[in-house]
């Protein structure tokens, strides 16, 4: 879509990494980092790949690029980084936002503002960026007075989506699926694809959209929230608690959480409970009334009918089928 756009953002972080760009690819393996970043471009879409090694904190500063010809979408792997963005129409630097990225998600802008990122050391940084064509993103939001509202392409916006499972699955796929694979580009543009369209239906099905809950920096006390409940996950966690973590009262987290992922902090907190104890299954030798105790179910029943409802089956027939798949 935009050849010029991609090799300027390689360029620069072949720069930063102080390493050389090779054709569309910036590999590095030096005392920075390890891994690479890949650029492919398509009709209407541009995709960005960045996997690294962090050995090092890399602080990283994004240039105000002026009018964007396309909106960028990032998918972010669990950050727990602070991004700083400078305000709209203001001359002063000084004069900043500053919010956190946290959580499996999806940040979707339209602004072309200067920022700074601190990358902490890690094992595994990912981000996916998509960067859509103004026609082909509008013909997403158009089929929505919801999205139209949400992303007016003649306005400032900034939304964030938290990735569901199925979000995830396909985050994940792009980055397994290599140049070695048969079809490795039409793969990448397909899985590409069905997330830029998994977002828009996700975001759409959501109960009620506010203006507060568009920006990211408005929302550090809900990802600070989503943190504690996943590093919680081995008993239940009470509104009371969560509120005085992060700040705010409990009416409020309670009101901001539901919008940004569209259902209580109590029924997020169990899927993430579920969730993680479907690893614990999979390996056959911890019975299933000590999963239940460890992710602060109160009895193996409670467990069984809470897990039965929320993936149709119970945990004993969970093993059963996973076990099956190998035999």
């Amino acid at each position: 879509m935009n050849d010029k756009a991609i090799e300027t953002t390689l360029d620069r972080w072949a720069s930063h990494l102080e390493v050389t760009k090779k054709e569309n690819k910036v590999v590095v393996d030096n005392n920075k980092a390890k891994g690479y970043i890949e650029a492919i471009a398509f009709e209407e879409l541009d995709v960005l790949k960045l996997e690294l090694y962090l050995k090092q904190d890399l602080p990283f500063r994004h240039p105000n690029l002026g009018h964007l010809p396309y909106i960028r979408m990032s998918f972010l792997m669990p950050l727990e980084e602070k991004i700083v963005e400078q305000k709209k129409d203001v001359q002063d630097p000084t004069e900043l936002y500053e919010y956190s990225e946290s959580g499996y998600g999806v940040y979707v802008t339209n602004s072309s503002r200067s920022f700074k990122i601190d990358f902490k050391k890690r094992p595994q940084l990912r981000i996916l960026e998509l960067r859509i064509s103004k026609d082909l993103f509008r013909s997403f939001t158009s089929q929505s007075k919801k999205l139209q509202n949400l992303m007016p392409q003649d306005d400032y916006f900034v939304v964030f989506e938290e990735l569901d499972p199925k979000g995830r699955w396909m985050f994940d796929t792009v980055f397994s699926t290599t140049e070695k694979d048969y079809y490795y580009l039409e793969r990448i543009k397909t899985t590409t694809f069905g997330l830029l369209t998994h977002f828009f239906i996700c975001v759409n099905s959501r109960e009620v959209i506010e203006a507060s809950n568009k920006y990211p920096f408005n929302m550090d006390a809900v990802l600070q929230t989503q943190n504690y409940l996943y590093e919680n996950s081995d008993r239940v966690v009470t509104i009371n608690e969560v509120s005085k973590e992060v700040g705010l009262s409990e009416s409020r987290l309670r009101y901001l959480f539901k919008q940004v992922f569209g259902v209580s902090i109590m029924s997020y907190h169990q899927d993430v409970r579920l969730h993680q104890s479907k690893e614990i299954l999979k390996s056959l030798k911890v019975p299933i009334s000590a999963i239940a105790l460890d992710f602060g179910f109160n009895s193996a029943s409670h467990y069984t009918t809470s897990f039965k409802k929320k993936f149709k089956l119970t945990p004993k027939e969970f093993q059963e089928k996973y076990t099956a798949q190998f035999i």
